[in-house]
């Protein structure tokens, strides 16, 4: 039994998720009745609680370093994302819905939930983690239509004020109040670090089983040819973003921490705001959400075996 627990809390994260997608696919109808409920976003917001009761105080001499990890995070997540995806596409001669949803993936910010979540089993740095991705996000707000304008050559137009009050409202605003809770229940959060630290895995579940559940008749129509090509594309982009972003973070003198965070944060894709841009402006090509699924778990899965290595050479 003590190896079996011990098997289960080494691998929350693979576990989770593994088991929120083998749900999706076998029972979604229970995930698409609480899509109906709008649960995502307090389950962010529960996340983002959490992850900010990690965060301690940031000390002057602390922001040099941070701008620092924040340039590589741009260019990693908003300039070489991009580049590279398209570099993919072309190498696979992608036409049509699969050009389109892998080009939309490349181009979003980190993701919201998963990315923080990951870095911190790996041993990265919560406070670096939140900042990339809470800027990031707002940032990408700005910076997304223009890369998808120029890379689909279609004008692509987000409404950025309602986007930016949704996300300041969903990660920000959380983050914050989580922090100023440590602060005044430091003994609080510290005694219950267990609770704070799986409670956003069991969140990052539900919004996974939620999220696949809504798509599931879409990823039905994922051919095995598809499956691979899309699996092959995403990895080669996702695994070059984060061994660039890790590698770049350490040579400009961030501690291994926050290299982690850099890395596994930037290279990955958020999935709802590529389905909320998907839906407003491309929703005609039926297709394009399949590499856009494909890359989101792809990511998932590598990092959550990456995490585990990198927790033990941080032990």
């Amino acid at each position: 039994m003590e190896k079996l627990q011990k098997f289960i809390v080494d691998n929350s994260i693979i576990i989770a998720v593994v088991g929120a997608t083998i749900l999706a696919l076998l029972f979604p109808s229970p995930g698409q009745f609480l899509s109906t409920l709008s649960l995502t976003s307090p389950l962010i917001i529960i996340v983002f609680l959490c992850q900010g009761t990690g965060v301690k105080k940031i000390e002057s001499h602390q922001l040099k370093h941070y701008a620092k990890i924040l340039i590589i995070g741009f260019i990693t997540s908003q300039i070489l994302a991009p580049l590279f995806g398209y570099a993919c596409a072309k190498s696979f001669d992608w036409q049509g819905d699969s050009f389109i949803g892998f080009m939309l993936i490349c181009a979003m910010a980190p993701t919201l939930v998963s990315g923080t979540i990951i870095s911190e089993q790996a041993g990265g740095n919560r406070t670096a983690s939140l900042i990339l991705t809470i800027v990031l996000n707002l940032v990408a707000v700005f910076t997304v239509p223009l890369i998808l304008s120029l890379s689909l050559g279609a004008e692509v137009k987000i409404a950025v004020i309602p986007l930016l009050f949704k996300l300041i409202c969903l990660v920000l605003i959380p983050a914050v109040i989580g922090h100023f809770f440590r602060r005044s229940k430091e003994t609080f959060v510290t005694s219950h670090k267990g609770f704070f630290k799986y409670l956003p895995i069991f969140c990052l579940s539900l919004v996974i089983y939620i999220s696949m559940s809504k798509q599931v008749d879409t990823i039905k129509q994922l051919t095995l040819t598809m499956l691979i090509e899309y699996s092959v594309g995403s990895l080669i982009v996702h695994v070059a973003l984060l061994y660039l972003a890790y590698f770049a973070a350490l040579k400009y003198k961030a501690d291994i921490s926050s290299a982690k965070s850099t890395a596994i944060c930037c290279s990955q894709k958020t999935i709802p705001i590529t389905i909320a841009i998907w839906t407003s402006e491309f929703s005609s090509y039926a297709l394009a959400l399949l590499p856009a699924i494909v890359f989101h778990m792809c990511q998932i899965y590598f990092d959550g075996i990456i995490a585990k290595r990198w927790s033990r050479s941080s032990t």
